[in-house]
């Protein structure tokens, strides 16, 4: 078997499944509710797939996808957030 199991978890689309949709979705408004205030919903939204994105295209076991991509996205959104204007 070389296909990872989280590939084979996607859609034709390459979107990830229901349940990781919904979780990704939760973390995106949890972190729009802590950073908002200095940085744009769309950006965290962006972020947060992008995480996703990131840890799916090394993982093979999805459980905890959602979650690693959501400390991921509020460790760079805290980068973006500390950083000088």
């Amino acid at each position: 078997m070389t296909e990872s199991p989280v590939a084979r978890a996607e859609n034709v689309r390459g979107e990830p499944p229901l349940d990781a949709r919904t979780a990704l979705r939760a973390a995106a408004a949890r972190l729009t509710e802590e950073f908002g205030d200095r940085i744009p919903s769309g950006t965290v939204d962006s972020l947060v797939r992008a995480a996703y994105d990131r840890v799916a295209s090394q993982a093979t076991v999805e459980v905890f996808l959602p979650l690693l991509a959501e400390r991921d996205a509020r460790r760079r959104l805290q980068s973006r957030a500390d950083a000088p204007s």
